[in-house]
């Protein structure tokens, strides 16, 4: 994460890159949704939206399945595909995230989500 932060996303790629095929070795489900995250969030970053949304989906799949991800996890996940859906300027998209953000958040309960979809939307793919 770091390498990212600091704008060597060559470095991040081989890093997380890293990452991902330790988790994947280990079995972790939670590392290995961390690591498609951050190969995501690079990706974003390399401005290749398409990939990124695609990266970040598979995370967010990953999240939803497993009760060790957590909610708060998933929402993070959801969080970060509102802001490629908002910068590749599908604002419907994005809006349909925060949404579904919201709904999971530990909180959703207390919070208005009376015209909130609960479900993932269908025109996302």
């Amino acid at each position: 994460m770091t390498y990212r932060l600091l704008g060597r996303l060559g470095d991040a790629r081989v890093q997380a890159e890293s990452s991902l095929s330790l988790a994947n070795e280990l079995s972790s489900t939670f590392y290995v949704t961390q690591a498609t995250k951050t190969l995501g969030l690079i990706t974003r970053d390399e401005c290749d939206l398409k990939s990124a949304a695609a990266q970040l989906r598979h995370a967010l799949a990953l999240a939803l399945v497993p009760a060790d991800v957590g909610s708060l996890l998933t929402g993070q996940f959801c969080l970060e595909l509102a802001k490629v859906f908002f910068d590749a300027h599908h604002i419907a998209n994005a809006a349909d995230m925060l949404l579904i953000a919201k709904n999971i958040s530990p909180n959703a309960e207390h919070a208005n989500t009376s015209n909130a979809r609960r479900t993932w939307p269908s025109n996302i793919r």
